[in-house]
């Protein structure tokens, strides 16, 4: 199925104050559309960005009988990743640690700004964009009550990085040794190379990129990399947009994490919640995972052959699962 693409950016105050912070969203809109239909934001996981939910976007519009309940989708960048990164240069840095906080609140005030007006929009999140999605959930976080909540009409969480605090706090000494271990690894990755291609040339033999559709990796080699250097001064090279130090100190804040899941059960109470979770437990405990589904009763959970990186790994089975969630739950067309 085509669809017509364009991208917008829009500007809010940091949270911290000083700066201004500059998110990127791409709209993909199908040739043929349900005008009033769903519109699907998109939120995409740490260290990642936007283009990375194409080709689940796309699987997902082949499928006939989902694209008839879809107006358009849109997915957007952290302001620390992806063509957002490039747009916050000027300030961004890795002593400037951008959370996902600072991202729920931009995404509060875009969507406060009218972009949404009579759309009915279902939140579809990746790891840590489930948190970020979590918080524009309420009212009063993280931007003490600076823009109304986002009304999604459901949430699809898809490999959710939440975790119940009550589940947490008896494990927290072993699980923050774990993630300190895995930021430690992150923050020591290679970020830069002389050329795009011999990034993609790293990227294709080093884990968890050779894991990847190579579809989603070759997304990541044009978007995820960004050019900086003099040219004239045979000084040209690319870099990662999201720094490593910048990805790696996020899964040091797991306690926004962990608020995350109380928001998606408090001020998300009415929002209908569809879990998509991997089979390979490679950096979400199955008991994490439980924590937040006793917590917040799921209207549905599917399983699918694949690792935390399932929107990488398998964007089809990952559209297929979406796919069931939107044709599957009268509840949502209801409220289209």
């Amino acid at each position: 199925m085509t669809y017509s693409a364009s991208t917008t950016t829009f500007s809010a105050p940091s949270l911290k104050g000083g700066e201004t912070v500059t998110i990127v969203a791409k709209r993909y809109v199908p040739q043929t559309n349900a005008s009033n239909g769903l519109t699907l934001l998109c939120f995409h996981c740490t260290g990642s960005h936007k283009e990375s939910w194409e080709p689940t976007i796309q699987h997902l519009l082949d499928d006939t009988a989902a694209r008839r309940l879809i107006r358009e989708i849109w997915a957007v960048d952290n302001a620390h990743s992806g063509e957002a990164a490039v747009h916050n240069a000027a300030w961004l840095s890795d002593e400037r640690i951008f959370t996902l906080l600072e991202w729920a609140a931009a995404v509060k005030a875009w969507v406060a700004s009218g972009v949404f007006a009579g759309h009915t929009l279902v939140a579809v999140g990746h790891s840590g964009g489930t948190c970020a999605f979590a918080y524009t959930m309420s009212a009063d976080e993280p931007d003490g009550g600076r823009h109304p909540a986002v009304p999604y009409a459901a949430a699809i969480l898809v490999e959710p990085s939440l975790c119940d605090a009550a589940a947490y706090e008896p494990r927290r000494a072993a699980q923050y040794k774990t993630n300190l271990a895995l930021a430690d690894a992150i923050g020591r990755r290679r970020g830069a190379w002389a050329s795009r291609a011999a990034a993609r040339a790293f990227f294709a033999g080093r884990e968890p990129w050779r894991s990847w559709d190579p579809r989603v990796r070759e997304l990541f080699v044009q978007c995820g990399l960004k050019e900086v250097g003099e040219p004239n001064a045979g000084e040209r090279r690319v870099v990662l947009c999201c720094s490593p130090k910048q990805e790696a100190i996020q899964y040091l804040y797991q306690d926004f994490h962990n608020h995350a899941a109380t928001l998606l059960a408090t001020a998300g109470v009415s929002v209908p919640k569809h879990f998509v979770l991997a089979t390979q437990a490679h950096f979400i405990p199955s008991w994490m995972s439980q924590s937040v589904m006793d917590l917040c009763k799921p209207a549905s959970v599917q399983r699918i052959d694949a690792g935390h990186f399932a929107v990488q790994e398998d964007p089809a089975a990952v559209a297929a699962a979406i796919a069931r969630v939107l044709v599957g739950n009268a509840n949502i067309r209801a409220r289209m």
